[in-house]
């Protein structure tokens, strides 16, 4: 079966679905059809056409990774601390004093804020 023809026959599913419901024998007609666009093999150039495609989204997600590497490579914080306001970090007040790390977690069978401490 031909790429048209299997697109043809897809539009054609897909806008009898919206249509109605179907009968046995449709649904019986519609198994068959699959069955034989299984079965029939790609045509090579489609073949060839989607194996670019991903080639070049390959090339396009490599290409934005390294332009991501490339400006966190140049965009350091005390660049930027003339243009923007970079906060020190400071020690919370509200910390345990021994130095405990906590965890917050939400039980959603409950509906309630669970916290679980954990010293060193």
């Amino acid at each position: 079966m031909s790429p048209l023809k299997s697109l043809v026959a897809t539009a054609a599913l897909c806008a009898a679905t919206l249509c109605h419901a179907y009968t046995q024998e449709e649904l019986q007609a519609f198994t068959e059809l699959e069955k034989t666009m299984v079965q029939t093999a790609m045509p090579s150039e489609l073949e060839r056409h989607f194996q670019s495609q991903q080639r070049a989204s390959d090339e396009i997600a490599s290409d934005a990774k390294a332009m991501a590497r490339f400006w966190q490579d140049k965009l350091k914080p005390q660049h930027l601390k003339r243009v923007i306001d970079i906060p020190e970090p400071t020690q919370n007040p509200k910390a345990r004093p021994n130095g405990g790390h906590g965890v917050c977690v939400f039980d959603h069978a409950r509906g309630v804020l669970a916290r679980a401490f954990k010293t060193k």
